[in-house]
């Protein structure tokens, strides 16, 4: 009897910890596939270049950018591209920003396998990982949003965290600057935040009805 309630404590212990590390896990799940959404958003650099009239800036027509626009998304995103326009500063920095995004994507699939097996070694209260995954990523977006308030701090304390070197300080006149003043960061951003607020809700709304689902089964 004792070694069986030593046996059933330990699996009740195993059992908590997947749930909780299964709820934890879903807020940087989101913000991740938030962020590769519009970092890789070609659309989105379009809307961008036209609302703050990037093109005019240049001597090459709006047709060339567009085209070194995706370029240089290629190269970020997957490690092809053309990004021989810019200076040789500016594509040692691309460099360093590509692998910054392979990173996030090797994250993300790691991420994803552990809330996999998580949710399978939990999977009589799945419901309860997404909706209250759903709730804690309400929580994360709370203190990230934070960021918004001193923008330009945050950014740059991000810089010195993600990179190892001063090729991302360059000056006002370099084509990355020109192409992406701190509009098109602050747009991101928010962009990231709302879509990672309706894929909280959708978790929620998930969890709410795997739950209901749950209760008519029994």
């Amino acid at each position: 009897m004792a070694s069986e309630f030593i046996k059933l404590s330990y699996f009740e212990r195993v059992m908590k910890k997947s749930w909780i590390l299964g709820v934890g896990m879903l807020p940087p799940i989101l913000l991740l596939v938030s962020l590769l959404t519009y970092s890789f958003d070609y659309e989105y650099y379009l809307d961008h270049y036209s609302k703050n009239g990037i093109p005019s800036k240049f001597s090459e027509s709006r047709e060339q950018i567009n085209g070194i626009t995706r370029e240089l998304i290629s190269f970020i995103s997957t490690g092809r591209g053309d990004i021989s326009w810019f200076s040789q500063r500016e594509q040692l920095h691309l460099i360093d920003v590509m692998k910054l995004f392979r990173t996030a994507q090797v994250v993300l699939i790691a991420l994803v396998l552990v809330f996999v097996a998580c949710s399978l070694y939990y999977i009589s209260s799945l419901s309860s990982i997404f909706y209250y995954g759903g709730i804690t990523t309400f929580a994360v977006l709370l203190l990230f949003s934070l960021i918004f308030l001193n923008f330009n701090a945050s950014f740059y304390a991000f810089h010195l965290l993600s990179f190892s070197n001063d090729l991302w300080l360059l000056s006002a006149t370099d084509k990355l600057i020109l192409l992406f003043p701190e509009a098109f960061f602050r747009g991101i951003f928010l962009h990231i935040v709302r879509l990672t607020f309706v894929l909280g809700v959708i978790s929620i709304v998930l969890g709410k009805f795997m739950a209901v689902k749950e209760q008519k089964n029994e």
